[in-house]
């Protein structure tokens, strides 16, 4: 039956206006009242990027079809938890806009699942993949209350875990150093460690670059390996080194160089595990006792190394030595200073420069005028035993020429490349053990053999 039956005249006008005004009316209420948010899980967390999904009703972690172990916490709110197996999971709970959230981190162990009830419904967070160890998130939830629009408060939190976590250990010690000519050489071991729970892949070792000039690999486990060069300031896969299994190590011996001593050496060492990265590093210092080495050496070996010359119409005694300076260690040295009270221009030549190992400064072109000869006025120790006229004339009164030196003493100071001094000095005499007397380096006269069988005086 038509409303157009029962309206009289005029009256169906009104009843159709009535009709319009109710429909608007119900109109304006469908566009007011919030949409029906059908399971709406709400926005992604915020470091992982991981959307939940929602699940009906109130879900576990093996009713999800999760493997892994499962701790539930009942009494939400900020604190740490522990579950049974020492695995510790730590929640910050707080208000935001869109209702109430909590961030979490977990320590011995990596979360693969979580599922995040509140209200009649629960949020299922996967983590694994791709996050296969995951041990922090923030901003989770429980699902959105239709009826405002903002998340459920939270009843309960149910972490599906991993006991365990990967993780890596480097320690390094300096075994020994070596100091050759201007470079500096570092001995080292460093023992990585896989003190996590799962197998560790891609082992890489970073050098800092902090004052070397170059690192190598030098063995693995005591036996010696092809050189394989670190790249300073880079990581560098170390050849040799496969799966590291849990509670597994290696030693490797590397041996760095540098034109420094006493340098801190900082090393970096990473490991994977399913795609997921743990670092460590460590330092060592090797510390250098500087030795160099210096000789000196005053000689004449030559005829005429003592002559008489004339000076002045009298005859004068010259000396002509050969004075040789060596570096007798393994260290370059940095400067080199000699001094002969008899030679004066040597002080003048100031620094001689620096002096690789094992090679020599030969000064053999400086002339003096000695004063009168002394004899053997001293004994082994220093000591004047005689007066210096009657020790150069033997028992029959014969001029020993053999004992009649010149006691002059030539210095030398030196310092080293990498620190320490050194220093020697020689003279122009030597201590005869057997005789029990001087010998003159740079005699007076040179010795007659045919003396004995003469007899001569000379």
């Amino acid at each position: 039956m038509s409303i157009w039956n029962y309206c009289k005249s005029g009256a169906c006008l009104g009843t159709l206006q009535g009709f319009a005004a109710a429909a608007a009316g119900a109109l304006v209420l469908m566009l007011a009242t919030p949409p029906a948010y059908a399971n709406h899980p709400g926005g992604p967390t915020t470091t992982l990027n991981v959307q939940p999904v929602f699940v009906a009703g109130n879900p576990t972690c093996s009713s999800l079809g999760s493997e892994f172990t499962e701790y539930k916490i009942n009494e939400v709110g900020n604190g740490t938890f522990t579950a049974p197996d020492g695995t510790k999971f730590t929640l910050n709970v707080y208000s935001s806009p869109s209702g109430q959230a909590f961030d979490w981190s977990a320590s011995g162990g990596v979360v693969k699942d979580m599922v995040v009830k509140g209200g009649p419904n629960a949020n299922y967070y996967q983590y694994d993949p791709p996050h296969t160890n995951a041990v922090a998130d923030t901003f989770l939830h429980s699902p959105v209350n239709h009826s405002n629009g903002k998340f459920y408060g939270l009843s309960h939190i149910s972490f599906c875990y991993e006991p365990g976590a990967p993780s890596i250990d480097i320690s390094k010690i300096c075994d020994s150093t070596d100091l050759s000519g201007t470079t500096a050489t570092y001995n080292y071991t460093a023992t990585v460690t896989n003190d996590g729970s799962f197998p560790l892949t891609s082992i890489m070792l970073k050098e800092a670059n902090t004052g070397f000039d170059s690192c190598v690999v030098t063995s693995l486990n005591g036996s010696p390996v092809t050189e394989q060069a670190l790249t300073l300031g880079s990581f560098v896969a170390v050849n040799g080194i496969g799966t590291l299994d849990p509670g597994d190590y290696v030693d490797i011996g590397i041996t760095c160089t540098a034109g420094e001593i006493n340098l801190v050496n900082e090393i970096h060492v990473e490991g994977t595990h399913d795609g997921d990265t743990v670092t460590d590093m460590d330092s060592a210092q090797c510390l250098f006792a500087p030795s160099p080495m210096v000789s000196v050496d005053k000689t004449c070996p030559a005829d005429e190394s003592v002559r008489l010359m004339s000076m002045d119409n009298m005859l004068v005694v010259e000396v002509c030595p050969v004075i040789t300076i060596t570096n007798t260690g393994a260290e370059d040295l940095k400067s080199v200073f000699v001094n002969d009270p008899a030679i004066p221009e040597l002080a003048l030549l100031g620094d001689l420069g620096a002096l690789a190992a094992g090679n020599s400064i030969v000064l053999d072109d400086y002339c003096y005028l000695p004063a009168a000869p002394e004899g053997a006025t001293l004994d082994e120790f220093m000591n004047v035993v005689a007066d210096p006229m009657d020790t150069i004339m033997d028992t029959e009164g014969r001029y020993a020429s053999a004992t009649a030196a010149f006691f002059n003493k030539v210095t030398v100071d030196a310092s080293g490349f990498f620190g320490g001094t050194a220093s020697d000095s020689d003279t122009t005499y030597t201590w005869d053990e057997e005789k029990g007397e001087w010998v003159a380096e740079c005699p007076l006269c040179a010795p007659c053999p045919e003396c004995e069988e003469k007899d001569m005086e000379y």
